[in-house]
């Protein structure tokens, strides 16, 4: 199954509970993934801080697969009104990057013991409760590290979460 077919198939309903986490509700089926050629996923992410921006996207009416920052104003807000639109939401994990961005107040940083690896994760999906994926927000340098990749890595799994880097 391709990337784009795991991401789709992510769509089609949901009902288990997840330990910490409210439960998933139904979501609307993407187009057939059974036709043969390319598919696309589309997902946006940097939300969390403008609930303008988000209603914008709401109200495109697609198969769109939001990402929340977490700790911005409106994070939980965002996420928990996607899911209740059906929309797949993931949590845009702040992660150490390569360049100077200004790096967020809280973030995966390379040299982090497992602990804090899952301390952090833990809080960030707190924020964004109805993460169904992750993907990495400016982590080039984190997404480089093998052993802190190889932290996180297991705790999604273990929390039945996807990860696009």
């Amino acid at each position: 199954m391709g990337g784009c077919d795991k991401i789709a198939s992510k769509f089609r309903s949901k009902t288990k509970t997840q330990p910490g986490k409210k439960e998933r509700v139904a979501r609307r089926a993407p187009p057939s993934t059974s036709v043969p050629g390319p598919k696309l996923a589309i997902i946006l992410d940097d939300l969390g801080n403008d609930k303008e921006a988000a209603e914008a996207v709401f109200s495109l009416h697609y198969p769109l697969t939001i990402s929340v920052l977490p700790y911005h104003a409106h994070s939980t807000e965002i996420a928990e009104e996607a899911q209740r639109r059906g929309l797949e939401v993931m949590l845009h994990l702040p992660m150490r990057a390569i360049a100077n961005e200004t790096p967020e107040a809280h973030q995966l940083e390379t040299g982090m013991s497992s602990e804090a690896v899952a301390r952090e994760l833990s809080e960030m999906l707190e924020n964004v409760p109805t993460a169904d994926g992750v993907n990495n927000h400016e982590g080039s340098l984190a997404t480089a590290d093998a052993k802190l990749m190889g932290e996180l890595m297991p705790l999604l799994k273990q929390r039945d979460l996807f990860f696009v880097g």
